[in-house]
């Protein structure tokens, strides 16, 4: 199988069946016992089993006996996701797994619109495909040459921004109440967002921690803000 990008573990691998079957190239399971699953495969996706060893060389995780080889990531245009209401916005992620981490929470926010640069920028490869358990394939992802501009034109459609930014003037996470059509930028791991795109959004926000260590991880901000953009929106 010459496709890096796969995904494994039972339910990961029914989610992308029920979900994005045109996306799947080849499907291995444990050969041995007759293997029990309650789904079914279409006829066209090819099926071979494979001796667990050779399943446990692809995949470095719990995978049950169970792995799809997925097709390469496509990247959309950002016209596709200019018009739609919840957007976020990702300035210079570099680590594979914070960005499969990011996307999981993403999908499962409701936040399957995923803006980044198409430089200083971790791209889809399979570290992340395989930390997003599958849900890279339910977000769209849109790479541009300058976040800058792409936010300016957001801006120009009624979408208002709002930027994670330690700084005095930020407000607190849990004092936002966020419009409907919003995007939401997290900063890169060490450095977080830049000075010019702080300036240039229309909110900064800061979520309220103790001083035990500087901030949180990129993937842990994450989930915490958009779960709080959930509910208050």
């Amino acid at each position: 199988m010459e496709s890096k990008y796969l995904v494994y573990g039972k339910k990961v691998v029914q989610h992308v069946l029920e979900t994005k079957p045109n996306l799947i190239i080849e499907i291995w399971i444990e050969a041995g016992e007759e293997r029990v699953w309650e789904f079914s495969i279409p006829e066209n996706i090819k099926v071979v089993k494979k001796n667990i060893s050779e399943i446990d060389r692809v995949a470095d995780g719990n995978h049950q006996g169970f792995v799809a080889f997925m097709k390469e990531y496509n990247y959309v245009p950002f016209a596709e996701i200019v018009d739609e209401d919840k957007i976020l916005i990702l300035d210079r992620i570099q680590d594979p797994h914070n960005f499969g981490a990011i996307i999981r929470s993403a999908a499962l926010f409701g936040y399957k619109n995923i803006l980044l640069l198409d430089h200083n920028q971790c791209p889809v490869t399979p570290a992340v495909v395989k930390t997003s358990a599958g849900t890279l394939y339910d977000v769209q992802i849109v790479r541009v040459s300058n976040l800058s501009n792409a936010i300016k034109a957001l801006q120009e459609n009624n979408h208002w921004i709002y930027s994670t930014f330690l700084s005095e003037d930020s407000q607190e996470l849990n004092s936002i109440e966020f419009t409907k059509r919003n995007a939401i930028i997290i900063g890169n791991e060490g450095e977080g967002i830049s000075q010019k795109i702080a300036k240039q959004s229309d909110f900064r926000i800061k979520i309220k921690t103790n001083d035990a260590i500087d901030s949180l991880n990129a993937s842990v901000a994450t989930g915490v803000i958009l779960f709080f953009a959930t509910l208050n929106q």
